[in-house]
């Protein structure tokens, strides 16, 4: 085609650009359409003018490839290169030269990898895509319903292009439009923001286009079963009638609205292909252009008891809308189902279409948009195999323009599989995005450093460097430079740790009397093949010591999605908290001495994928790398005190009994494996100053707690989960089903309180005895910790359940509270913390009311577990006009 041997012509061009050529003939020139056409070319050293070829429009304005990301260029592992975003990062690796996708599991629908760097705007011109690909699956039948192609329009452009990023596996509205090819080659379109089914479809010849086509009225529905799946292509999923609560007896009905009046001389309808139960016996067919008028049947007679295709044929006719009634089934069952229902026109055979190969080993996919009229698109979808010039299959669609603003993907999908079909795996290489419509943003790439934090301590800096899951063939360490007189001076080196990625720097008698200038370098392999410097900057600040006021953000609780994640649809523009600018940027203009975050910084499941305990590292990495994401460009010019919590650890709660291994949480102890943990906490507290006490406890996991002196302010940095013991089978029975919740009113809570359990541990409490004695360098003392010492929500959940006790607040163990107030009191301490979710500020008492430290609970930064205090107890000594749950309890 012209558009075709448009793009040939212009690739030539641009190859030849550098050579500086120039032909000039009379014949070319003597036109206005060829100066047009010289125009539209637009090349800057040089242009070649064809007098002899004409180029279509939409090919003069495209640009042949504008990038191209070739993975045999980079560093093999599951970094898949700082232009992209793997969703997840246990599903994609580049080996073998290219990059494949490595999901082998029905569950993981379409996994994707986002171009960060060249997203498509709001352009009314031409845009391509291209990209070898094919199946890693040498051996085996592959499931027809996986897929590979690519996802266009994530985002709708109204989205932060991060939070677009994370665009996968759910339906719904932000989704965009995936354009794909099945593994036999068959190319589809599929709008991801209807509802719908990535399994594959089956074409019958001689059958209508059933797009569009909607199932306006049924009798009966077993949940599960929709009725919609008549109309989806995939033989696999049925329409079944009720059978389990209820089982209506026959006759059942289905009506289609085919969305206009169409003329057609039978139906195809294809049964259930592994069961008889359902099955239609007898039948009745009515048509008509009133769905409440349907007068005489059009056809009515009997069906074989088979799974096979079964065509229906009558006379000629036209109408909007179809019934199809079941008068009983085979097997004499009340049930009736339907797999497939296609509307036939003609005489031609009423069979399958044949796919246009057996296996897709190895193909060109391409994707081409031409701007038409009324701001639409035509896309044309094409594959090539064998002939690299003439597409062995296309398809076209027409779509909005707009519905194209917004991110890119690569996208793979395993499919569903029965019998002994295996998973589709594909692979990816050479992808080539072309087009002015493409905008280029490369300061949206991310990695391979992705944040920094870093803490300064009596001189001391630490810092920990953040990097994406470089390969073993990259640099084995990074180094951190600073700036003095204009000249970058190297300062610290540190080595590359794994698992985990994280390097760490130190730099002792630091100056902290003026702001400095830093700058992170690590050396990794970039998309022309050779060896890169790549940097990440930042500022070390002058230690506030003279400021009347010190600034601390405290954070808690940092989930990505609402809770409607996993819905179907899910709408992505609302339902993605991801990247929190709100919050980052609210924190920005209070313009914090000290950022704190108490724990909770990832959420294991729904933030935004389930807690994937088979690849517990990456998936760990995974949702942290979101949190880098999010607040790095806070953590690396301020201060950044960082701890994790249970989630953080994949536990619902933590009661860590110094260490141990365990089977259930709340017996106390680690229920994943040392390796793991050590890996968290490596990720989150290795730039906190040197523990009191760094005697690591059970199964080798390290400690952390310790102090930080800053801007005159002296913290301390507690591990109140760690040493505390668990509370399974330890207490009477709590009135619930969880050994923490106790909701009986019978319950005297002063048996809770049982010998030989702790709260910080006595490790913890010797050294905060010596930390409320040390004044060196500091006029207040702060206490941070996961939570506070008290029990400040009296109602839990999504049905706000009353309770008595929570022993997961660090309200209990009394004893074990009571000597942790009374060590903060002896400093004068105020106490920050996170993990309730709910905002609150508690003046503590031991013996009195109100005759110990202050506290305050900050608020969950994004949240859907609500808790609520609401004591029945009316507080005493309050204001008159105070609401009855303030004052003393």
């Amino acid at each position: 085609s012209r558009d075709y041997l448009g793009l040939t012509i212009l690739k030539i061009i641009n190859q030849l650009r550098f050579k500086l050529i120039s032909f000039w003939t009379n014949a070319a020139i003597k036109s206005q359409e060829s100066l047009q056409l010289i125009a539209r070319v637009r090349l800057a050293s040089a242009v070649l003018v064809l007098g002899c070829i004409c180029l279509s429009h939409t090919a003069g304005t495209l640009q042949a490839a504008d990038v191209e990301y070739h993975w045999n260029r980079i560093s093999e592992g599951r970094w898949i290169g700082s232009d992209f975003w793997a969703n997840r990062l246990q599903d994609w690796e580049v080996r073998n030269d290219r990059l494949e996708c490595i999901a082998d599991q029905a569950k993981l629908s379409l996994r994707t990898a986002h171009v960060l760097t060249h997203p498509l705007i709001d352009r009314h011109e031409p845009f391509r895509m291209e990209v070898q690909l094919g199946l890693t699956n040498e051996d085996g039948t592959v499931t027809p319903n996986s897929a590979a192609g690519f996802l266009i329009g994530a985002g709708n452009g109204g989205m932060d292009y991060r939070a677009a990023s994370i665009i996968h596996q759910f339906r719904g509205p932000g989704a965009g439009l995936l354009a794909g090819v099945r593994p036999n080659g068959t190319l589809f379109f599929d709008d991801f923001e209807r509802p719908g089914s990535l399994n594959a479809s089956v074409s019958i010849s001689g059958a209508l286009d059933r797009t569009g086509w909607k199932v306006i009225d049924v009798d009966s529905v077993e949940s599960g079963s929709p009725a919609s799946n008549i109309l989806d292509g995939n033989h696999a999923t049925i329409w079944h009638t009720q059978w389990k609560e209820k089982k209506p007896v026959h006759p059942h009905y289905v009506v289609i609205d085919m969305q206009s009046e169409q003329g057609f001389n039978g139906i195809a309808y294809q049964p259930r292909i592994e069961q008889t139960a359902g099955r239609i016996k007898r039948f009745q067919l009515y048509a008509s252009n009133n769905p409440e008028d349907w007068g005489k049947p059009l056809k009515e007679g009997s069906l074989p008891d088979n799974g096979e295709l079964q065509i229906i044929r009558f006379d000629s006719t036209q109408a909007r809308f179809l019934k199809l009634v079941a008068l009983d089934a085979h097997l004499e069952r009340p049930s009736t189902t339907i797999a497939e229902l296609y509307v036939l026109e003609g005489n031609e055979n009423a069979i399958p279409v044949d796919a246009p190969i057996e296996k897709l080993m190895a193909g060109r996919l391409v994707l081409y948009g031409e701007p038409i009229e009324n701001e639409k698109y035509k896309l044309r979808l094409s594959l090539f195999t064998s002939d690299p010039d003439v597409p062995l299959q296309t398809r076209e669609m027409e779509v909005d323009g707009q519905r194209l603003i917004g991110n890119v993907a690569i996208a793979a999908h395993p499919g569903q599989i029965s019998g002994d079909d295996e998973c589709g795996v594909y692979w990816f290489n050479a992808l080539k995005l072309s087009g002015t419509r493409f905008k280029q943003m490369p300061e949206r790439s991310f990695g391979p450093i992705l944040a920094t934090q870093y803490t300064l301590h009596e001189n001391t800096l630490k810092m920990t460097a953040q990097l994406a899951p470089v390969s073993v063939e990259d640099a084995d360490s990074a180094r951190l430079f600073i700036n003095k007189a204009d000249e970058w001076n190297l300062v610290s080196t540190g080595a590359v740790i794994r698992p985990g990625n994280t390097v760490q720097l130190r730099v002792e008698n630091w100056d902290s009397s003026k702001d400095v200038p830093f700058r992170v370098e690590y050396v990794a392999k970039d998309w022309d093949g050779t060896r890169k410097i790549h940097a990440w900057s930042g500022i070390i600040r002058k230690e506030p010591l003279r400021k009347k006021e010190l600034v601390i953000a405290g954070f808690t609780g940092n989930h990505n999605m609402s809770h409607r994640i996993g819905q179907t649809p899910f709408d992505w523009r609302t339902g993605s908290w991801f990247p929190h600018t709100d919050v980052t940027k609210h924190v920005a203009i209070h313009d914090p001495d000290v950022l704190f975050f108490s724990g909770d910084q990832i959420y294991e499941g729904r933030s935004p994928t389930f807690a994937d305990r088979e690849h517990l590292l990456d998936d760990y990495l995974y949702k942290w790398y979101l949190w880098c994401w999010a607040y790095r460009d806070i953590a690396r010019d301020i201060p950044c005190i960082t701890i994790p919590d249970d989630h953080d650890v994949y536990q619902g709660n933590l009661w860590g009994e110094a260490g141990r291994p365990i089977h259930r949480d709340h017996f106390g102890g680690y229920v994943h494996p040392a390796e793991f943990v050590r890996m968290v906490e490596r990720t989150q507290t290795s730039h906190l100053p040197d523990p009191f006490d760094a005697t690591p406890v059970e199964q080798g996991i390290g400690v952390y707690y310790t102090d930080m002196t800053y801007g005159r302010v002296s913290f301390a940095i507690l591990e109140d989960r760690k040493f505390k013991s668990g509370c399974a089978g330890r207490l009477p029975p709590t009135g619930t089903a969880r050994p923490d919740h106790i909701n009986d009113p019978s319950f005297d809570v002063m048996l809770a309180d049982v010998d030989g359990v702790q709260l910080l541990g006595q490790r913890q409490l010797d050294f905060l005895d010596h930390w409320s004695q040390d004044w060196k360098q500091a006029d207040m003392k702060i206490a941070l910790s996961q939570t506070i010492f008290a029990g400040m929500a009296t109602h839990h959940g999504g049905g706000l359940e009353y309770l008595i006790a929570d022993l997961d607040s660090n309200g209990w163990p009394q004893s074990g509270r009571n000597r942790a107030i009374e060590a903060l009191r002896k400093g004068f301490a105020f106490h920050l913390a996170g993990d309730q979710h709910l905002a609150t500020i508690v003046h503590h008492g031991i013996d009195d009311h109100r005759d110990s430290i202050w506290s305050f609970c900050v608020p969950s930064i994004a949240n859907f577990y609500p808790r609520k205090w609401m004591p029945k107890s009316i507080g005493s000594n309050r204001p008159l006009t105070a609401p009855s749950w303030q004052g003393d309890h």
